[in-house]
């Protein structure tokens, strides 16, 4: 692990009011998406817990990604050497807390699996 962060997956959302971006520390795969609006300022919303995700917006309302059940206490991102499972797509509405944001799909029956959002 190094001190490093880097910037993942971006995108605009349709009318160009906002800007998503994913970064990750230290070379994990964990990655938290956070927004700018078209003047560049940031915007609060902090979306933690993603992971091998897209960015997909629904107009300029919010977006859908995948995010994976938080870590155990204590636990490190990128020093666990479990298996991702559990992954589910949820939209965030922009402006919203996470806690909010909506659980659209997760296949239980097949943890495994990882569902992308398109839109």
């Amino acid at each position: 692990a190094d001190g490093t962060t880097a910037l993942g997956t971006t995108a605009w959302s349709h009318n160009d009011k906002y800007f998503a971006y994913a970064l990750s520390d230290k070379g994990s795969d964990w990655n938290r998406i956070l927004l700018r609006n078209a003047q560049g300022l940031e915007e609060p919303d902090r979306v933690e817990w993603v992971k091998f995700s897209g960015i997909e917006w629904l107009r300029d309302e919010g977006f859908f990604y995948v995010r994976y059940p938080n870590l155990a206490e204590g636990q490190e991102k990128g020093t666990e050497t479990d298996a991702a499972v559990n992954g589910a797509v949820y939209f965030h509405k922009v402006g919203t807390d996470q806690a909010k944001d909506v659980r659209i799909i997760d296949i239980p029956d097949h943890p495994t699996q990882l569902p992308q959002p398109t839109v």
